[in-house]
């Protein structure tokens, strides 16, 4: 009673499917809500699936992974023909078995067929979802090329035998699901398909447990991990293992119910809707957790001119013809600029003082950081380019961003130390800036330098989130790239950068509290203010990147450690330009022509001063005020 005896009778039915006379009239009962739903539903459950279907195709990745899951979509979308669209059109229309007996044991038995092979291949993705987040699983073998011929092979002979050679399921209009017995009052028993009562509780049981080992081994073995890429994979995996777990699961059992017991009608349309979910439940999660599939659908579905104008850049061509068009808007980097106008003013100064020897340094890594760490960066995002595209040049931008990161760590230290030495000149560690003595710290801190150029771990720049992490997100152990060295240094940043600036501030503050210079109580204030920013912004970057060193970091987090890291490296430029006299005045007069300012009454420096009061004398204009004191032109009086 299968359907190779109907092939090789003569589309000719076994007695067992006979229907007497009085049943061949149409069935009094119809279900044209749940058949309207049924119909709705599978119409844009298909909708949904073919799209990814021919993502699937064109994909070209032959991997076991992808074979099985070209195989379930062609499945899937055989099974929502025949439970949804046909059922739908049959519930709504009441139409017996006996009206179309032929044609629906043919729907019936592509139907069982499309089940009992989908069950199948569904168990051997998860045990390849298991082979992939643990090479030594036991069945990974099955994986091997000349093992996955024969899986493959299996997979067609159990579909074939599903097919042909199984007792086919009957939609049956009174209860609108299919059962094996066509209730036309003939023995049930002539209709029980035990391949189906095998297959539904193995594939219950064993998706199950491969799910829940999948689920536990990812949670137990990565539960701790820094690594991005694994969190967000690890929480997907999880979701789709559930989701394909529980309606494969529910609607076997509920079958697997029906088949030896009499179910209420409520079961009935349950199992009717969980098969028909299980089936098209695939392609929600293919368009909401694979980002593959999702953007060559959306590629497919929505013309390259609405993207566009949509703002929806994807994949690296579309990245670079939005950065071409950013270009052509002259977007250029203001840090950098205003950074290299401060560093010709502290060049021009040609002071030898160790402060200013240190700014230079800084000054010189802060714009080499600024261009890796923003331009270069930017750059990347907006092409979206990652990591095993230019594994060279990015392995080759993250030691430099480690180098000028930890030397400039060091030399903000050494600054927080000149500054406390300033203030105090008995300040314990004052030698440092000695002739001789500072020549050696100088060394040494390009020593350290040199070391985390050459023999630290590099960061890697990630364009799925815009930011420098440890985890080049190749699927490989996190702890591969963990960096001891630069964890120290963050830490030992953080730490002596605010203790040394909480000293500055507070000796500051106790020294000079009742001084009546306003000279003094000025520069008190710019010296903490700098002190304040440089501080905040190091110890934040510092922190953060600590935090993701040993931490499972969110979103909000690795961006504001970008942001923190860029700020760290460009806000010296600001505080230059905003609280340091000497370079903010070097800067205005080469930036501004010196007719412009005294166009203006900007008068920068002894000489322009002069000139103003020698102009002022020469032309008769009594240099005193209203109550005949000298007027007093910026820091200088003329008598």
């Amino acid at each position: 009673m299968t359907l190779f005896y109907v092939l090789t009778n003569s589309f000719t039915l076994p007695d067992a499917y006979e229907c007497p006379e009085h049943m061949k009239k149409p069935s009094s009962t119809k279900w044209p809500i749940f058949g309207s739903y049924l119909l709705i539903s599978g119409t844009i459950f298909i909708l949904l699936y073919l799209p990814c279907l021919i993502a699937i195709i064109r994909a070209k990745a032959w991997t076991p992974a992808y074979q099985l899951m070209l195989i379930i979509a062609i499945l899937d979308i055989i099974s929502l023909t025949v439970g949804s669209l046909i059922a739908g059109i049959t519930a709504i229309n009441g139409t017996h078995f006996c009206q179309y007996p032929l044609f629906s044991y043919i729907v019936g038995a592509v139907g069982i067929g499309g089940w009992m092979t989908d069950c199948l291949a569904c168990i051997l993705l998860a045990i390849e979802r298991c082979v992939e987040v643990n090479p030594s699983f036991f069945l990974s073998v099955l994986f091997k090329k000349n093992p996955f011929r024969v899986i493959m092979a299996c997979i067609v002979t159990y579909g074939v035998y599903a097919l042909f050679f199984t007792n086919p399921p009957i939609f049956n209009p009174e209860y609108s699901v299919y059962l094996f017995d066509p209730m036309i009052g003939k023995d049930p028993s002539l209709y029980t398909n035990l391949a189906h009562a095998m297959n539904n509780p193995v594939v219950a049981v064993s998706t199950t447990a491969l799910y829940f080992y999948l689920c536990y081994y990812l949670i137990f073995k990565f539960g701790y991990s820094t690594s991005m890429w694994i969190y967000r994979s690890k929480r997907q995996i999880i979701l789709q293992g559930v989701i394909l777990c529980f309606f494969h699961s529910a609607a076997a059992i509920i079958y697997e119910y029906m088949q030896y017991f009499s179910p209420p009608i409520w079961l009935i349309l349950a199992g009717q809707v969980t098969w028909q979910i299980s089936s098209g439940c695939l392609s929600i999660v293919y368009l909401t957790l694979n980002r593959t599939i999702r953007n060559s659908v959306i590629k497919m579905l929505i013309p390259k001119s609405l993207r566009i104008r949509w703002g929806m850049h994807i994949g690296v061509e579309e990245h670079l013809e939005l950065e071409h068009a950013m270009d052509s808007a002259g977007n250029v980097g203001v840090a950098v600029t205003l950074y290299i106008l401060c560093f010709i003013a502290i060049c021009k100064i040609k002071s030898s003082a160790p402060v200013y020897q240190l700014m230079f340094f800084i000054a010189i890594f802060d714009i080499i950081a600024i261009i890796v760490g923003s331009l270069i960066l930017g750059y990347l995002t907006f092409h979206g380019i990652f990591f095993c595209q230019c594994p060279l040049f990015f392995f080759i931008i993250g030691s430099l961003a480690m180098f000028t990161w930890l030397f400039n760590c060091v030399s903000c230290i050494i600054l927080a130390i000149e500054r406390c030495s300033e203030v105090n000149p008995k300040f314990f560690l004052s030698f440092l800036f000695g002739k001789k003595v500072f020549r050696v710290v100088k060394t040494l801190v390009f020593i350290y330098g040199i070391n985390g150029l050459m023999f630290s771990k590099p960061v890697i720049f990630s364009p799925e989130y815009t930011s420098f992490i440890y985890d080049p997100l190749i699927g490989k152990d996190p702890s591969l790239y963990q960096n001891n060295w630069l964890a120290g240094n963050n830490f030992a940043i953080a730490l002596s950068t605010t203790t040394l600036y909480f000293y500055l501030c507070y000796y500051l503050l106790l020294k000079y509290r009742y001084s009546t210079s306003m000279w003094l109580y000025k520069s008190t204030r710019q010296i903490i203010l700098q002190g304040v920013v440089m501080c905040f912004f190091h110890s934040a970057a510092a922190c953060i990147y600590e935090y993701m060193a040993y931490f499972t970091p969110t979103l909000y987090v690795i961006v504001a450690g970008e942001v923190v890291y860029q700020l760290a490296c460009s806000c010296l430029s600001v505080v230059y330009l905003t609280l340091n006299r000497t370079i903010r005045n070097t800067v205005v007069k080469m930036v501004i022509p010196k007719s412009i300012r005294a166009k203006y009454g900007w008068h920068i420096g002894v000489e322009e001063h002069l000139a103003v009061e020698q102009a002022a004398e020469t032309n008769g204009i009594a240099l005193v005020n209203a109550s005949g004191m000298p007027v007093k032109f910026d820091n200088f009086f003329v008598n």
